[in-house]
């Protein structure tokens, strides 16, 4: 289950910072790049009442 998706982080003198692109994992990159291809879907392929009940859901399965 997935609740939001937030950028990767790493610790910076105990404190998390958001890591810049270039400093992420595959796996991470991997599933930035899962995310936005199912964003496209949602946006581009379904109409707006359909749209409009998506984008009040907060989790997503």
């Amino acid at each position: 289950m997935l609740i939001g998706w937030e950028a990767p982080k790493m610790d910076d003198n105990n404190v998390k910072v958001t890591k810049q692109e270039m400093q992420w994992t595959t796996e991470e990159e991997k599933l930035a790049n899962a995310i936005s291809k199912a964003l496209y879907v949602i946006f581009c392929k379904v109409d707006m009442q359909e749209f409009k009940r998506i984008a009040k859901c907060i989790v997503a399965m």
